[in-house]
């Protein structure tokens, strides 16, 4: 559950918003850092703050299309994120499509490279996707894997299934969401209702095997866990 009472933030409580600000920060700026090459560390933070506040006021005019009370919330803001980094990316290209035009030496400089991923149901589509997600508990958490996973171009989903695939589940569920969700430890313990030092020792027993899986697939790249 989150660390934050939906009902007190509905009212402009601070310190509910606080805790909520706390929940999403460092999620969606990792995800936004993913979407694409262009969203730089600064920009990253500016989508966040955006998006937050955006959420945070639909919240409190009670207009938000939240359901069951709040279940799909990250969903919700996630997708937010997501709408605020398609628009910047689509804007920026259209810049840089102009300086194309007016400045033909630095054509090598103005083609970062485009955002591939897929949607929700490309991505169910992707063999062992399905099996992969079940080491997590079923609802929000695996739609938050599922948007996250939606950066990254199918190919790149696919290695790393096969790179899970012989990952036991609570192994393979600290690494989807400290890797792909970009959750800090205590986040990933109050989400699996575990220890913090259950979270350490399950990470400490998961990189070494998964990392190398990955470098074999990715002709020894460093990829995760460096």
């Amino acid at each position: 559950m989150p660390p934050f009472d939906l009902d007190r933030l509905q009212t402009q409580d601070e310190k509910e918003w606080d805790a909520f600000f706390r929940f999403f920060e460092t999620r969606l700026y990792h995800f936004a850092r993913r979407y694409a090459e262009l969203i730089i560390d600064e920009t990253a933070q500016d989508i966040v703050q955006e998006t937050l506040l955006t959420a945070y006021e639909e919240i409190c005019r009670k207009k938000n299309p939240l359901k069951e009370g709040g279940r799909y919330l990250s969903t919700w803001v996630f997708g937010i994120c997501k709408n605020r980094c398609r628009d910047y990316v689509k804007v920026q290209r259209a810049r840089q499509q102009k300086n194309e035009e007016l400045q033909e030496d630095d054509i090598l400089t103005l083609h970062p490279s485009a955002p591939t991923g897929a949607d929700a149901d490309q991505l169910h589509r992707i063999q062992g996707l399905d099996d992969c997600l079940e080491c997590l508990p079923a609802g929000e958490l695996r739609a938050l894997v599922l948007e996250c996973l939606g950066v990254y171009p199918n190919d790149a989903v696919e290695a790393l299934i096969d790179s899970l695939e012989k990952t036991s589940p609570p192994l393979k569920a600290v690494l989807l969401l400290r890797y792909i969700v970009g959750l800090k430890y205590r986040e990933i313990a109050t989400t699996l209702d575990i220890s913090l030092e259950a979270v350490k020792g399950r990470l400490y027993d998961a990189i070494p095997p998964f990392r190398q899986r990955m470098k074999k697939l990715y002709a020894n790249e460093e990829i995760i866990g460096g």
